[in-house]
């Protein structure tokens, strides 16, 4: 149907009578036909046009024997989901401070306060605070006697670290040596320092110890 063709005698014969552009079947009716119409022979017979062949290469499906419907493409692949890994947690982090919340957060020893030290006690010691973690998990303490009040150069009296794990405390305590002592007892009373670094914060204090 799309051109010439040989009838019994042998004699050509064309049912096309347009053969200035490729046609494949001149009259629509026989076995192609893009969009047949009701009552079209194709429109309920066998179309090539429906054929998995000649679909676009983003539709292609599988074909149809019935006419006037395209050619539908297949489903989707199912997609498979899976979950991502679970996300590491990270220790928590020291809170940022500056040296008056460092101070109030460990309860620090008050500037100018007078603490009382029994001079002729072995173990005396000296508490200036408590540290809690995760507020202050990790720091270090130094106090030193300074100089007026017979005492001629500062004189050390102690220093501690501490490192806390979260949810442990700690009394931030140093023990006063005897020398410490011998001074307290002869002179009553000593100037003293303390400074306090925790959280990248420095917090000093000036204080009076006495004779109990």
């Amino acid at each position: 149907d799309g051109g010439s063709y040989f009838t019994n005698g042998g004699a050509p014969t064309t049912s096309c009578s347009d053969y200035g552009h490729e046609v494949y079947d001149c009259n629509l009716d026989d076995y192609f036909n893009p969009s047949p119409a009701p009552g079209n022979y194709l429109y309920d017979h066998w179309n090539l046009f429906n054929s998995a062949f000649l679909c676009e290469a983003a539709t292609c499906g599988s074909g149809t024997t019935s006419g006037g419907e395209p050619p539908i493409a297949p489903p989707p692949p199912p997609v498979t989901v899976v979950n991502p890994p679970p996300t590491a947690k990270n220790p928590p982090a020291e809170a940022a401070f500056t040296s008056s919340t460092l101070a109030r957060a460990v309860g620090l020893l008050r500037a100018a306060a007078r603490v009382a030290v029994r001079a002729s006690d072995a173990r005396a010691a000296l508490r200036v605070g408590r540290a809690y973690c995760p507020n202050v998990c990790r720091g270090s303490l130094s106090l030193y006697v300074l100089r007026g009040l017979g005492v001629g150069h500062t004189l050390s009296i102690g220093r501690m670290s501490f490192s806390l794990r979260p949810g442990q405390s700690a009394d931030l305590r140093v023990p006063i040596p005897a020398k410490v002592r011998r001074l307290l007892r002869r002179n009553r009373r000593l100037n003293a320092s303390l400074a306090l670094t925790a959280n990248r914060v420095t917090v000093t204090r000036r204080f009076t110890l006495r004779a109990a």
